[in-house]
């Protein structure tokens, strides 16, 4: 349930990163360069924010998958030592 709530909380956030970025481009049209440029600023660090997320969500994936095939390792060997593989 954790995990659902976290990956809703992404997609809001996305979708205000899209409705900013949407915004930007009104302000360009309105002749609003510079504020335009400071919402695509926040927009590419949002970005980048959600990306460090991911990434730290994936080192922890890997990090459980490398412990799981210690633990697979751990089972074959024992298997080969009883010889319950036979």
């Amino acid at each position: 349930m954790e995990k659902l709530a976290k990956k809703l909380a992404d997609i809001a956030e996305i979708n205000d990163l899209i409705q900013n970025l949407q915004e930007s481009m009104e302000l360009f049209e309105r002749g609003s360069q510079e504020l335009a440029l400071e919402k695509i600023d926040d927009v590419v660090a949002g970005l980048e924010d959600l990306e460090e997320e991911e990434l730290s969500d994936q080192k922890e994936v890997e990090a459980n998958l490398d412990q799981v095939m210690d633990h697979l390792e751990w089972i074959r060997k024992k298997a080969d030592e009883t010889g319950a593989g036979d």
